[in-house]
């Protein structure tokens, strides 16, 4: 008979055995799939990862390609090609028309000068003519300075038209009467066109300084300087033309630009510009825009950058269509300059002195200087600018507003240079060792680095004043209104059946959708700066 006991205890031993072992392999089990999913999400993770940073690597590789393009396109302003332009990773806009090949190769070759990508694509066959069609396209952020070219290429062939029908009667050797008559109309036509030139570039200098006075706003040395040699001067605009682009401060400092007609190369007619440049009235620099075979890429870049250089050209620029205006406009400039900043700029005279005479300024401007600011004398109102201000008050409500800020930085000169005195008395006053000679001497370091910073302030002002001082001074000089009326009028004699106006609109067009789409609007399209031309009809296109 066997033990019940023993026989019990070994069974329950054993089905503890067994019931261990199936936990363990449950367990086991469910540790496994717990890896396994563990070991799953690590993988995912990793994957992820590994794809995150192929894309990563793909974008990084993506932005070195466009970098390179970009630094492809940097060195060929003017036409570049459709596959590199779209390459470069920048919005392209299409002006939507097809401009003829000559007209496209006319804008290709201004937007070089300008310094200005471009590209089109060129339609597969001519029209039933024989005409070939370019579909043009330029980056979103070239828009403006597309439609600047535009204009200019409009005016130019209105230049040139001008000038075939001035060079045709001048290759008679007897004139009619009727004949000289023309003549003399078509030169006083291709003067008023010039003279225009000229105001439109003055207009936007005195725009440019009067939004630098009243709103600090600035715009780089070289920028103004292509402005003016690029949409002012040169081709055909200076063509048996003296101008002299001048340093708005310095009128002893201005570029003399003289026209001619030339044969290149390759055989073919054009206006080369000589450029000389002077400085105290003597000549540090010259050269041209002229066509010669290997000319470089950069070759105008390179000669503007040298032209800014060598006549060390403070960076506001006028210009004057002939010498006799411009000496007039460098007569007026130095008396106003002599007696409205004499004082301030004579090292000699103290801060004090200074501000009684900036307040005079005032004064005879009809305004009062209260707590820093500049009001109106009558209203008592502070002086801003209006929209439905002329040109000239603008400018002279600017003035206004520097002269008071001119008394404002002296009278916090006046209390730094009296702060310096009186640390330079307590070191006086103490030894070396002593802890307020150090406190003194402090002191004098902070007052006399605040002096510094407020007499370069002083300095930036007056230079400030001079800009404004020289456009108006532009404006008292210039040629009464009178002279300019019937201008218009009289330039539609040399306008031909095709325009290069529906491309201007265009742009115009496309530069308010790209504005709309980034969310805002470009200030030159809100100041009204892009005007659209009026009934210039020269070169055809075809709408798509």
């Amino acid at each position: 008979m066997s033990d019940l006991g023993s026989d019990s205890g070994k069974a329950a031993l054993e089905l503890e055995a067994k019931l261990a072992e199936a936990i363990l392999k449950f367990l086991e089990k469910v540790f496994f799939n717990v890896s396994r999913a563990i070991k799953n999400v690590i993988v995912k993770q990793f994957d992820a990862g590994e794809k995150l940073k192929k894309a990563q690597w793909k974008s990084h590789k993506g932005r070195i390609k466009q970098e390179k393009v970009l630094k492809k396109i940097e060195g060929k302003k003017g036409f570049v090609k459709h596959s590199l332009m779209k390459k470069a990773g920048k919005p392209l806009v299409p002006i939507g028309m097809l401009i003829p090949e000559g007209e496209f190769k006319r804008i290709a070759e201004m937007a070089k000068r300008y310094g200005v990508p471009i590209t089109g694509v060129k339609s597969k066959n001519p029209d039933e003519n024989g005409k070939i069609y370019y579909q043009m396209q330029c980056f979103r952020e070239d828009l403006e300075k597309i439609k600047n070219i535009v204009d200019r290429c409009n005016q130019e062939i209105q230049m040139e038209n001008l000038n075939k029908q001035i060079d045709k009667l001048n290759e008679k050797e007897n004139l009619t009467d009727a004949e000289q008559e023309q003549l003399n109309e078509l030169l006083k036509e291709k003067e008023a066109m010039q003279k225009k030139a000229c105001d439109e570039m003055n207009k936007e200098t005195a725009e440019q300084v009067v939004n630098e006075a009243m709103y600090g706003e600035e715009t780089t040395k070289e920028m103004n300087l292509s402005e003016a040699l690029n949409k002012y001067t040169g081709r055909t605009y200076d063509r048996d033309l003296n101008s002299i682009v001048v340093d708005a401060t310095d009128p002893s400092k201005y570029i003399l630009c003289h026209g001619q007609k030339e044969l290149d190369f390759e055989n073919k007619e054009y206006t080369k510009t000589e450029y000389r440049v002077f400085s105290d009235g003597k000549e540090v620099f010259a050269t041209h825009d002229g066509r010669f075979q290997g000319k470089p890429v950069d070759y105008w870049q390179k000669q503007k950058h040298e032209i800014m250089s060598k006549g060390d050209f403070s960076g506001t620029f006028l210009k004057f269509y002939n010498k006799e205006h411009y000496e007039r406009w460098a007569e007026e400039v130095k008396s106003q300059n002599q007696q409205e900043l004499g004082k301030v700029e004579n090292d000699l005279e103290t801060s004090e002195d200074k501000i009684a005479d900036l307040k005079k300024q005032l004064e005879e401007r009809g305004a009062e200087y209260k707590d820093g600011f500049a009001y109106d004398t009558e209203t008592e109102k502070p002086i801003m600018l209006k929209e439905d201000m002329t040109n000239e008050q603008r400018i002279n409500a600017s003035e206004v507003k520097i002269i008071a800020e001119q008394i404002k930085t002296y009278e916090t000169l006046q209390t730094l240079e009296t702060k310096q005195s009186l640390a330079k008395t307590k070191m006086m006053t103490y030894e070396e060792h002593e802890p307020e000679y150090q406190q003194a001497k402090e002191e004098l370091d902070e007052c006399s680095k605040a002096i510094q910073e407020k007499q370069a302030q002083c300095q930036k002002l007056t230079q400030t004043r001079k800009n404004i001082n020289a456009v108006q001074s532009d404006i008292i000089t210039k040629n009464a209104p009178q002279q300019e009326k019937g201008k218009d009028k009289k330039q539609d004699k040399t306008r031909g059946n095709h325009k290069l106006d529906d491309v201007s609109k265009e742009l115009d067009k496309k530069k308010k959708e790209a504005d709309k789409k980034n969310g805002e609007k470009s200030k030159s399209v809100e100041n009204g700066k892009t005007t659209k031309s009026k009934g210039t009809k020269n070169v055809s296109t075809h709408e798509r």
